[in-house]
């Protein structure tokens, strides 16, 4: 689908094309890299092994916490480079449907989520993006299990991480919503999205993420429409009757 053509370490930009950020939502540290609340940078982080070549296997080989130990969250160590208030991974990419190309920039702040727009505003006002060409890719509690939302522009919904981006740069930037359902009765939501997802979670899990990696993608080369069209399917409620996919949720202030 899309081509690489990338200097490692050199920072997104260029003239003569059009830049695309991609942020995905969570919070910084091993005590929350493989939470229900962390899904964007585990987004992110499969994008980045798709299109810029990170090692990872796919979900169908080991379970997604073994994956995403030995795959994606070395490549997250290694291949991302601190900027600022965020980690940073960016290269050029041929986009072989247009014919054309765009500097690719993926982001994933460090501030914890609820305060996500402090790395989120200066970077797209130091860039000098159009809020049309950044995404961003986070959690979504108020939907089924595994079921993606993509929108060109609204409200945080709720979703504290989305209001921090928002009272930054405003409304008017795409997002990518992943659900995972609400929690079991008598469970604290904060404890829920701040929690390690069970072994049965984790197959749900791997299955929204590569999606949502997928869906990623096809805003890049094809547009907000398209991915909208393909994407935003409706799903039951519910973790027996959802296709094994799942995400985090929002809230808190590890958050």
């Amino acid at each position: 689908m899309i081509a690489l053509s990338r200097s490692p370490g050199r920072s997104a930009g260029g003239t003569g094309t059009r830049m695309r950020v991609v942020v995905g939502l969570g919070n910084p540290g091993t005590r929350y890299e493989l939470t229900r609340h962390n899904l964007g940078f585990m987004v992110v982080d499969q994008v980045a092994a798709r299109v810029f070549g990170a090692p990872s296997r796919s979900p169908g080989q080991s379970p997604l916490r073994t994956r995403l130990c030995s795959g994606l969250l070395s490549h997250s160590r290694s291949g991302w480079r601190k900027e600022g208030q965020a980690l940073l991974c960016s290269g050029r990419v041929e986009l072989p449907a247009s014919g054309e190309s765009t500097d690719l920039l993926l982001v994933k702040p460090l501030t914890f989520m609820n305060a996500s727009g402090e790395a989120v505003g200066p970077l797209v006002n130091a860039l000098g993006i159009e809020l049309a060409n950044l995404l961003v890719v986070c959690d979504d509690l108020d939907l089924p299990c595994g079921q993606l939302r993509l929108r060109p522009r609204g409200s945080a919904g709720g979703h504290r991480g989305l209001a921090s981006v928002i009272a930054a740069v405003g409304e008017g930037f795409p997002r990518l919503r992943v659900g995972i359902d609400r929690p079991p009765e008598g469970v604290d939501v904060i404890d829920y999205v701040l929690g390690e997802p069970d072994e049965k979670e984790w197959e749900c899990l791997a299955a929204a993420v590569d999606q949502a990696a997928e869906a990623v993608l096809v805003w890049l080369e094809e547009g907000i429409a398209a991915a909208m069209s393909r994407f935003n399917t409706r799903r039951s409620r519910g973790r027996e009757t959802a296709p094994p996919d799942c995400s985090t949720g929002d809230v808190t202030k590890a958050q």
